[in-house]
């Protein structure tokens, strides 16, 4: 008798560089209709991603996913969500944040990595990338969650003495929005200026 076919998604093996939450899955063993799944980091799992995100814990740590065709490659779409602890950047007083974020990814197969100069600050949508023999959700899920931790997290009425209601340099006022393909093509521009010198 044949034995049954093992599914699309597992679990990461541990080794070097494998990522902290990993759920693969296999693109040729793939259904034309793709596939939907939902999952959630354990313990280990995260005690390694808050040491990648450089916070004190991660209390959660889940992402619902869907994966469908696209076009020759597939998309994976879906939510992620999480609960982060790390200090007030004035009372150092432990802070949690609850964070959930959408992402989508396009794989098409024959594209090129993209770079730094390839991604302008002002796009809605990242470009396609490089379709493997694998599809990583888990993982997908960790950078959209690492993008959306506050970088300079405030306890709830927390000043800065002296500053009164201005930010801290380098920190986004209230209303601002914090924009990291901005932010990397600031930094291309101004290695560029220094290359120039």
């Amino acid at each position: 008798m044949r034995p049954p076919a093992s599914p699309p998604i597992s679990r990461s093996t541990p080794g070097a560089g494998a990522p902290e939450f990993s759920r693969p899955v296999r693109v040729n063993e793939l259904s034309p209709e793709g596939l939907t799944l939902s999952q959630k980091a354990d313990g280990p799992e995260r005690t390694a991603l808050a040491r990648r995100f450089g916070v004190a814990a991660v209390g959660k740590m889940s992402f619902e996913a869907q994966i469908r065709p696209a076009g020759d490659g597939w998309r994976v779409s879906g939510v992620a969500r999480a609960r982060v602890t790390q200090p007030c950047v004035v009372t150092l007083e432990d802070i949690a944040q609850e964070i959930e974020e959408p992402f989508s990814r396009l794989f098409l197969p024959g594209v090129e990595p993209a770079g730094i100069g390839d991604i302008a600050p002002d796009e809605t949508e990242d470009p396609p990338e490089p379709l493997g023999t694998r599809l990583d959700p888990a993982e997908m899920a960790s950078e959209a969650v690492a993008l959306a931790i506050d970088p300079y997290p405030r306890a709830p009425g927390a000043r800065f003495d002296g500053v009164g209601e201005e930010a801290p340099e380098g920190e986004p006022g209230e209303g601002e929005t914090r924009k990291p393909f901005s932010a990397l093509a600031a930094l291309r521009e101004r290695l560029e200026r220094d290359e120039d010198k």
